[in-house]
This record gives structure tokens, sequence and C-alpha cells, in this order.
């Protein structure tokens, strides 16, 4: 595992058993390959990997090579040289993945041949988190299903952090947008269903959205197949399940994050709790003698990986704070450190020391990363580009018409993604681009970027992300009212101590969260009703429980009926709720934040664990709708 590990020790619910048993699962597969092997990842799997087995461990259970399935050309020379017979293929089931496995075979048993020697290679397809038929067929199309072993490694869940657990499906909001594929939901519901096998039965569910209805309906499938119903929850269990699509809620992941987390994962991308960034000039302390063999003078400076989660104390404590709050806390924390050793420690005595030298152990060896990752934020933010972004987020978060401050910004030469970003903003918020505006936009795109975005505009368009107006109006209005979404005129954010979740888009309170917040309260989704018929998607609450013979039943309820017993039944064993809140489709870090405030506040009395099929940002969710995908992403950031 990484270095900075989370200990998931502190959250609402035990996490470390589920990070145990995806472990045992992928040693028990790769044990089941016999001799040594060499392991190739997808790469959108190398980062959830770190946080179930280090290398050391994988190296134990016989794996001698690892590699990327993009870095085709290198593994043949590696298994040559170390005389690997095995290759194992550790991928998601998606279309693409399954092409370059195919393509990565034939490669190898051409190496293989022309390396002499008889050197034969077994391959073996492990597929996550089940066996697809399309991956199958893909395998035959390319005449290479008959040289692969093919096997299923049922990893669903990821816990990123103490109070968060991810299904690691990046794709599953284009699957579900774009392409009209439901097959993801399976995964969810079963995921769920599991929990619900560990924990007991989730006695109050409340639903909103299509994508969430599905769920459900498997879930509850799921239930009444197996016969018998899962424990009741104990003290141990989870009260509440909100399920929540990421679709009733495009204003958030388009606005740019303003947390200290979330800010890094926009400026640097955050993958599992890894960010890969120049090391800061004032974390070199932090390298040690292991920096002693960098490149000559003059060279390129290396990206490194970090490890950002609750283990890293530095972090715990900046990581769900406005921007601002983070830099101040972590000067004034350097200054006080600085002030005891430069005049405390003549006068401290022995408990003072031994307190002191404990903080440094758990502190000081990352906070100059953080000081310096600080500084390389503080000019991102300066830059010309990320403050006029911020000028249009702003005037459309107030439902101004900003269409051509966004012309300006692409005429300028802002990258594709920001101003799609910007665009998906403002047919959110004003419910489309307006007849008279709609084909020259398309046309200056494409002229701007390229005619191969007109599949990209297309998805966009299927997705429901970029649209013409149809005289349809757009639910925001209505919601920033009710919800009090924006701050209102003479409020100002506190930036050390706010005082609710607007701090997280410097501002704006995601929509998203209020919906929870609103379902947490005392009259549930009752007092918002006409909102949520505006709101895309179906919305309900259930009670689930189990008749005399211990079978599966489930009562639909109305006007919170169901939250509210929860919460009677808790308040009643004199605990805190424990909510489980499902974002289909993928949650943002400032979302989270919003959430962990909500949380130690007291302002919804319960301890929430944070489920997602993955974390997002507004570009991370338009990488799959790209015309070239997320190498064209990543040049534009």
């Amino acid at each position: 595992m990484q270095k900075f590990s989370p200990a998931l020790e502190r959250g609402p619910l035990p996490l470390r058993p589920i990070r145990d048993a995806a472990r045992r699962g992928l040693l028990d597969l790769l044990d089941s390959v016999r001799g040594r092997k060499a392991l190739v990842l997808e790469a959108c799997f190398a980062a959830p990997l770190g946080l179930i087995a280090d290398a050391l461990t994988l190296k134990e259970h016989g794996v001698e090579v690892f590699c990327l399935l993009e870095a085709q050309p290198t593994v043949v020379d590696a298994l040559l040289a170390k005389g690997v017979r095995q290759v194992v293929y550790l991928t998601h089931g998606q279309l693409g993945a399954c092409q370059e496995v195919a393509q990565h075979v034939r490669m190898c048993q051409q190496g293989g041949a022309a390396g002499g020697g008889g050197h034969t290679i077994e391959f073996t397809l492990v597929l996550m988190p089940r066996r697809t038929k399309v991956a199958e067929r893909i395998l035959e199309e390319r005449g290479v299903l008959g040289d692969v072993a093919v096997r299923e490694l049922a990893l669903d869940w990821v816990p990123l952090d103490d109070d968060l657990i991810s299904l690691e499906m990046p794709l599953a909001f284009k699957e579900l947008t774009a392409d009209r594929d439901r097959s993801s939901l399976f995964c969810v519901a079963r995921a769920l269903h599991q929990l619900q096998q560990q924990w007991g039965t989730i006695p109050a569910v409340k639903v909103k959205g299509d994508s969430a209805a599905a769920v459900q309906h498997i879930m509850s499938r799921m239930r009444q197949e197996q016969g018998t119903d899962a424990p009741a929850a104990g003290a141990d269990g989870i009260d509440t399940l909100i399920l929540l699509d990421r679709c009733l809620d495009m204003v958030t992941p388009m606005c740019t994050q303003l947390t200290y987390e979330g800010l890094l994962d926009e400026v640097f991308g955050l993958s599992c709790g890894q960010m890969k960034a120049e090391a800061p000039a004032a974390a070199a302390a932090e390298a040690g003698a292991s920096s002693s063999a960098s490149a000559s003078a003059g060279a390129a400076p290396r990206k490194k990986v970090y490890g950002l989660n609750s283990a890293d104390a530095v972090f715990r404590e900046t990581r769900d704070s406005f921007y601002v709050g983070a830099r101040k806390w972590l000067n004034e924390t350097l200054r006080t450190i600085q002030q005891f050793r430069d005049q405390g420690m003549h006068t401290a005595d022995i408990n003072q020391l031994r307190d002191f030298v404990a903080e440094l152990r758990e502190k000081f060896v990352r906070l100059p990363l953080h000081s310096g990752l600080v500084e390389q934020l503080a000019a991102a933010i300066q830059a010309p580009s990320f403050v006029a972004r911020q000028s249009v987020e702003a005037g459309l978060l107030d439902e101004g018409d900003e269409m051509a401050a966004i012309e300006d910004l692409m005429f300028q030469g802002e990258g594709l993604v920001p101003v799609l970003r910007l665009l998906i903003l403002y047919c959110a918020v004003h419910g489309g681009v307006p007849k008279k505006h709609y084909d020259n936009l398309r046309r200056d795109i494409l002229n701007t970027y390229g005619h191969q975005h007109l599949l990209t505009l297309a998805l966009l368009s299927k997705a429901g992300l970029l649209q013409r107006r149809e005289g349809r109006r757009s639910a925001f209005p209505a919601a920033k009212q009710q919800l009090r979404l924006l701050l209102q005129e003479g409020e100002q954010i506190d930036e050390a101590n706010p005082k609710d979740i607007h701090f997280t888009y410097a501002g704006y309170a995601p929509m998203s969260i209020r919906l929870v917040q609103q379902a947490l309260s005392a009259g549930g989704w009752a007092g918002i009703e006409s909102l949520l018929q505006q709101l895309p998607g179906q919305h309900y609450e259930l009670t689930q429980a189990c008749d005399d013979q211990g079978l599966p039943l489930e009562r639909r309820q109305a006007g919170g009926k169901a939250a509210a017993e929860a919460a009677t039944a808790a308040a009643a064993s004199g605990r805190r709720r424990k909510v489980l809140v499902m974002f289909v489709g993928g949650v943002t870090c400032a979302e989270v934040s919003a959430l962990r405030f909500l949380s130690q506040k007291g302002i919804c009395n319960c301890d929430f664990l944070i489920a997602t099929t993955a974390m997002c940002t507004g570009s991370s969710l338009l990488s799959g709708l790209l015309a070239q995908g997320a190498e064209e992403l990543a040049a534009e950031a």
C-alpha cells in the first residue's frame, strides 16, 4: 500500500475489513496463477491498487514485472529478461481496454517467438468487477480468446479514506448519459447489497434520480431473490441510505472547487488520494537522502507522486478548509513551531518537549510539502485565465447571461475543456443555449478546436449537457431560492471558521448537499416537493424491514416519514445516526468536504459514510466525452 495510506479507523463504520477482503481476493487470484508473473494494469486501476496492496506484497506473491497496459513496448523486453512466462491483465471490461489487451497479447506472442528459446507465454485476463460477454466477444474477434484464460475479480469497494468509499468506475457517468448503457447500475446495486449483508438492512432509503431509482429496484430484487433478509441494522449499522444521481445537479461539478483538496484536484488532479506534481522547493527536506541522485543541473523537474489522505496529519487538518483558510493555518502552524524552537525549548519542561517532538514527528515532515503546494496553488489562481473563469462562473450563478464572456475566452485561446465546463454550467442554469446562439456556437467550437469535436458535441447533446433551449425552464432559479444556494447580500465567508457550506465554492452551496441536508431535516423532502418535481428523475422514499418469517418487506413512505423514523430510532438508542450517501455518477472533493462540515458542526446530527462510482471534477466528467479522450484533456488542462 501507499506510504501514507489511511488507517480506516476514524470513520463512522469499520472499513478495514473491506480493504482486507479486497486484498485477499486479489492475492488469492494471483496465487492461482503459478510461477513468476507480470502484472499489466489498466491505467485507471494503478492508483486504487496502491490502496489495496503494496509492491512488496505483490512480489511476495510472484509478481516480478509491473507495467501499465499503455506501456506496450517495454513489457516484452522485461518478460524475456526475467524469464517470466505468465502475464496477468487487470482491467475493467470496457471496450477500449479489452481491445488493448487483445493487441497486447498478440505483441507478447510475437515478441516471445522472436526472442527464441521456446519462450511460451501464458495469459490471464482478470475483469473487474465481473466477467462480461462483451469482453470475451472482443477477444474472440481478435483471435486470441483461445490463448487467454478469462477470470473475474469481484472488487467492488475501494476505501479511499475513513469515511469515503469508491467503486472506481470513472466512465460510469459517460456510460449512463451518452451511451445509455445501464450495466454499471447492477454493479452499484450489488456493492450496496453487500454492504447490507455486512452491516445489516438499512431501514430508511431515499432516492432521487432515474439511475438512483434503477439501483434501488435492483437492490430490492436482490433482497427478494436471496429469500432471507440481511440481519437487522444494529448499533453499528447504517440508519439511512440516500441515493442521488449526478445528473440532477450538474451545476456543482462544473464550478471550480475552492477547498484545499478540491483545488488540488482541479489544478493537479487527484486519483485515489494520490497526486502527481513537481516537488515543491519547500519540500526538499522531505525527500531526504533519496533525492541525492537527482537529475543533472538544467534537467526538467521530475514529477513525484504524493499520498494525500487522513494518514497525513497536516492534510487531515486542512483538506476540507476553504483554500485561504488552509493557507493561514499552515503559516500559523509553521510560525508556532518556529517560535517554540527559537524561544520555548530553553524553558520547557520534559512533558512540553515530549509533546513538541511528537508534533514534529506527526506534522513537520509534511509541512514543507503543503507549504510548497499552497504556493503553487496561489500562482495558479492568480493566472488571468483562472480569474476570468471565476468571474464567468460567478455571473452564471447569479443567472447572468455570460455567453459573450464565454465566447471571448474561446477566442482568446482558452482550452476546450474549461470552455465546455462554462457552457454546460450555462445550460444547467438557463435551461440550454438560446436558439440564436446555438448554431453559431457549434460552428465556432469546431473552427477553434477542430472538426473532430463534432463527435464531442454530439455526445454532449445526447448526454443532455449541451443543448438548444427549447422553451423548458431550468430548476436552478427555484433551487437557488428554496435551498439558499448563494450567499445573501451582505453575507461574507468566515475563512477561518465558516458557518455554512458556501465556502466550498466561494459563495455557492452545492445543490446536491443541500438536498441531503434537507432530506435529513425534521420535515424531510416534503418541504421541497415542488422543487424535486422540477429536478430531473423520480424521487421517493421507503422503509426496509422483514416479516415474521424473515422475508424482506418494503413500504413506500411520504413526507419524510422514513427518515424521521430512522432518526427517532437512533435518538432512542442515544447515538448519532449513520447515513450512507451514494452518488451515482461521481462526487467532487468539495461535496465530500461539505458533508463532513455538516457532520462536524452538528448541522446534521449524523455521521456520513460517502460512497460514489468515482471521484470527479467537471474536467474528468468531460474526459470520456471528448473526441480524442483523456490525452487531449491532460494537454489542455
